[in-house]
């Protein structure tokens, strides 16, 4: 990942990507400095692999709490709802 800023919002960033949401997990970060480019705007590209480390989704995983509270709060808009999506845990059918 490439970035340009403003130094306070690249080092909140980094904070905030040290702390992923469930169950995501960083295995290792690796920052060193690069040549400012002058960027204008966002964009995602296609990853240049350089090494073959194992690379792991899990397929499914259990239901978070979040999701559980969720469903069983009846007065949350999600109660009892069959087709719950979270972020966190996935689509659940």
């Amino acid at each position: 990942m490439d970035m340009e800023g403003d130094i306070s919002d690249l080092k909140s960033f980094l904070n905030k990507l040290k702390k992923p949401p469930k169950p995501a997990v960083i295995s290792y970060i690796k920052i060193k400095k690069g040549e400012y480019i002058g960027c204008k705007g966002f964009k995602i590209e296609t990853s240049k692999i350089d090494n073959q480390e194992n690379k792991f989704m899990p397929y499914d995983v259990g239901i978070c709490s979040e999701s559980l509270d969720d469903i069983w709060d009846f007065k949350n808009r999600n109660y009892h709802y069959s087709f719950m999506n979270c972020t966190s845990c996935r689509p659940r059918l």
